[in-house]
C-alpha cells in the first residue's frame, strides 16, 4: 500500500492502483448501484482529457514532456486498457467530481510510470495542475457525456436502420399477402401484410430522425468555461482552439457554446435526447405488441405470422413457445421510459450556476442507449408459415434426403411450400406458393384475399367447416348436430376434425370430397414441378388416410403417369411441430448462410 493525502487527510491506496486518494474516498462514500462506469464513458472522458492536453500543449502552457506522457496514457485508456482502474459507482454526489478526479489520477500515475517515476509523485505530474489544466469538472464532465452520447447514438441509429430495412424487405416480400385489417381489435377492411410491415419501417425511420434531430445541441460545448462558465483559469486561446481538436479526435463537429455560463448551468439538451429515446421506445412497444398479436395462437389466436422460436416457453406445458424477443423489447422500452423520468427530474433539479445531478442523468441516458441497442440488435427473422413448415419437414421430417419437395399446408387456408434442388423456392419477390388464391371455381364465396372463386373457397379447412355447418343445418345427421342445433354452440374446425376421428360419416364424406378437389389441383403442381415427395401437412393432415387416399387417387387420375409415378405422397411426420421446427431451422440457417434466394 502507498499513502496519499488530500486536504481532508491521508488514505492508503493499493500499490498496483493507478487511481489515487480522491478515488479511494469516492469508493468509500458512494456504494449505490453496485455497478461501475460505462466503458464508453471512460473512453469519452479520456478523449476529452487528451484534447485538453493537446490544446494546452499548443498554447504553450503544458510542458511538452509531461503533455506527451499524459496523451500516451489517454490513448491507452481509449484503446481499452486500464478500464479496471475506474471502480466508481456511476451515481455519486459532487456533480461528477470524483469521476473526473479518478481519470486525472489514472492519467497522472500512468504518465509518471511512462516517464520512469513511481506512482503518487504528484509533485512531478499533478492530477489537478496537469491532467485538469484549464478545466473543471463542470465543463469536462458534461462535455464527456456529450461525446459518449453522440457515439452511442451512432450505434443505436445503425441498429434502427437495419431494423427499418428488414421491415421494408418484408413489405416487398409480403405485398400480396392479404389479411384482415383491424380497428378496436375488430375486423375492419382488408390490408396486406406487406403494407403493415412497410408501415413499421416508416415508424422506425421516424425514430431515427427524431433521435438524430435531438443530438444537435450536444455539439455546443462549454470547455474553457471551467467552474461556472466565466472561464476562470482558462485562456481565451485555449477556449478557441479546443473544439476543432476535439472534433478531429471524435469525428463530430463541436463548437464553443455562444454562452458558456448558460451551457454550464443548463442541461436541457440531455432532456431532449432522453425524450426522443422515450418516444422511440413507445413506438417500438407498439410494433412489438402488434407482432405478439399477429403471432398469437397457434390454434386459438390470430396465427398470421410465425416468429422464430428462441427458447422453451413453459415449465409446465411442454412444447409451448412464447414470443420472447417481442416481450423483451417491450420490457426494455419500459425501462427506457423510466430512465426518461429520472433524467427529467435530474434536469429539473439544477440550481443557479450548476446542475449537480449530472451523474444520475448520464447513468440513465447511457443505459437507455445501451438497452435499446442490445434489444434491437437481437437477431430474428419472420417467415411465411407454410415455407417454415416445408423447411422443417424437408430437414427434420419425412423427406428422407429428397431434394425436390412440395409441401401442402392444408389448414384453415391452403398453400404450398416448394423445395427445389435442396433449397427453399421463393420466386422473384418471395410470393411463391399462393396455391390457395388461384382462381378455380365459379362461385360466390368470398376468399380471405377479397376475391371470389379461389381454390381456398372450396378446398381448405375453412371450406370443410362451412360445408359441414350447411349440411347439418339442412338436416343431415352428424354427431355435431346436437351441439349446433340444440345447444346453439358455434362449431370450429377442430370440432369437425374430432368428429372425423370419431368416424362421423358426414364429416368424413365432406373431407373426402375436399381431398379429391385438392388432388385435382395438386395434379397440376406435380406436372409442373415433378417433385420426389409431396407432403400433406397442416391440421387436415391429422385425418391420415381419409385425406391422403382421395388426394392420391385424384393425382393419378389428373396428372401424367410418367410424372406422378416419381412422386410419393405422404403425410407430415412433424404434424403440428412442423412450423415450430421449420421456423427454428430457418432462423439458424439464415444466421449461418443464405437459404435459397433469401439471406
Amino acid at each position: 500500500m502507498r499513502t496519499e493525502h488530500d486536504f481532508l487527510g491521508e488514505l492508503q491506496v493499493p500499490d498496483d492502483a493507478y487511481y489515487g486518494v480522491q478515488t479511494m474516498r469516492a469508493i468509500q462514500n458512494f456504494q449505490i448501484t453496485e455497478q461501475h462506469l460505462d466503458p464508453d464513458f471512460i473512453k469519452a472522458i479520456a478523449t476529452v482529457k487528451k484534447a485538453a492536453c493537446l490544446t494546452n500543449m499548443e498554447t504553450g502552457r503544458m510542458p511538452k514532456k509531461i503533455g506527451e506522457a499524459i496523451v500516451q496514457a489517454a490513448d491507452e485508456i481509449i484503446a481499452g486498457k486500464m478500464l479496471d482502474q475506474f471502480p466508481l459507482d456511476p451515481i455519486q454526489g459532487g456533480a461528477g467530481t470524483s469521476i473526473n478526479m479518478n481519470m486525472n489520477e489514472v492519467l497522472c500515475n500512468r504518465a509518471l510510470e511512462i516517464l520512469g517515476y513511481e506512482r503518487g509523485r504528484y509533485d512531478i505530474i499533478s492530477p489537478n495542475n496537469h491532467a485538469n489544466m484549464a478545466q473543471s469538472t463542470n465543463d469536462a464532465f458534461p462535455t464527456s457525456i456529450k461525446v459518449c452520447i453522440l457515439r452511442k447514438a451512432e450505434i443505436l441509429n445503425d441498429a434502427l436502420i437495419n431494423m427499418a430495412r428488414e421491415f421494408e424487405k418484408k413489405g416487398v416480400e409480403f405485398e400480396d399477402v392479404i389479411k384482415m385489417g383491424r380497428t378496436h381489435l375488430q375486423d375492419a377492411v382488408p390490408i396486406t401484410l406487406g403494407e403493415e410491415m412497410t408501415s413499421y419501417g416508416s415508424v422506425v425511420r421516424r425514430c431515427i430522425w427524431r433521435i438524430t434531430r435531438s443530438l444537435g445541441a450536444l455539439q455546443n460545448i462549454n470547455m474553457g468555461g471551467t467552474a461556472v462558465g466565466t472561464g476562470l483559469n482558462a485562456e481565451v486561446e485555449y477556449i478557441k482552439k479546443f473544439p476543432p481538436i476535439l472534433s478531429d479526435l471524435v469525428g463530430f463537429q463541436f463548437e464553443s457554446a455562444p454562452n458558456l455560463i448558460d451551457t454550464t448551468n443548463s442541461t436541457d439538451c440531455f432532456a431532449e435526447v432522453s425524450s426522443a429515446l422515450k418516444v422511440s421506445a413507445l413506438s417500438l412497444i407498439k410494433i412489438a405488441n402488434d407482432m405478439r398479436l399477429m403471432a398469437s395462437g397457434p390454434r386459438c389466436g390470430f396465427n398470421e405470422i410465425k416468429l422464430p422460436p428462441r427458447q422453451p416457453g413453459s415449465s409446465i406445458m411442454p412444447g409451448k413457445v412464447n414470443p420472447v424477443i417481442a416481450e423483451v423489447l417491450d420490457q426494455t422500452c419500459y425501462h427506457v421510459i423510466g430512465h426518461d423520468l429520472a433524467v427529467t427530474m435530474a434536469v429539473e433539479n439544477g440550481q443557479l450556476e450548476l446542475n449537480v445531478m449530472e451523474p444520475v442523468l448520464a447513468f440513465n441516458l447511457f443505459n437507455s442507449f445501451r438497452y435499446l441497442t442490445n434489444a434491437i440488435g437481437i437477431p430474428t427473422c419472420i417467415e411465411n408459415d407454410t415455407r417454415a413448415m416445408a423447411f422443417g419437414e424437408f430437414l427434420a421430417g419425412c423427406c428422407n434426403g429428397a431434394k425436390n419437395v412440395v409441401f401442402v399446408n392444408a389448414s384453415w387456408g391452403i398453400a404450398i411450400g416448394i423445395i427445389v434442388d435442396g433449397e427453399l423456392y421463393f420466386g422473384k419477390s418471395g410470393f411463391s406458393g399462393e396455391f390457395g388464391h388461384m382462381h378455380a371455381y365459379d362461385n360466390e364465396v368470398l376468399c380471405r384475399c377479397g376475391k371470389k372463386g379461389c381454390v381456398e373457397t372450396e378446398v381448405s379447412g375453412m371450406a370443410l367447416l362451412r360445408k359441414t355447418i350447411r349440411s347439418v343445418t339442412n338436416g343431415e345427421r352428424s354427431i355435431l348436430s346436437d351441439k349446433l342445433l340444440k345447444e346453439k354452440k358455434k362449431l370450429t374446425l377442430y370440432d369437425v376434425l374430432d368428429a372425423i376421428e370419431k368416424e362421423d360419416t358426414l364429416c368424413i364424406g365432406m373431407l373426402q370430397k375436399i381431398a379429391t378437389e385438392l388432388g385435382k389441383g395438386l395434379a397440376g403442381i406435380i406436372n409442373i414441378f415433378n417433385p420426389e415427395v409431396l407432403v400433406i401437412g397442416g391440421e387436415l393432415s391429422q385425418t391420415g388416410d381419409y385425406i391422403t387416399q382421395p388426394v392420391q387417387m385424384a393425382i393419378k387420375k389428373y396428372s401424367l403417369n410418367i410424372v406422378n409415378e416419381d412422386s410419393e405422397v405422404v403425410t407430415s411426420s412433424l404434424q403440428e411441430r412442423a412450423g415450430l421446427v421449420g421456423a427454428c431451422l430457418v432462423a439458424r440457417s439464415r444466421a449461418i448462410s443464405p437459404i435459397g434466394r433469401q439471406s
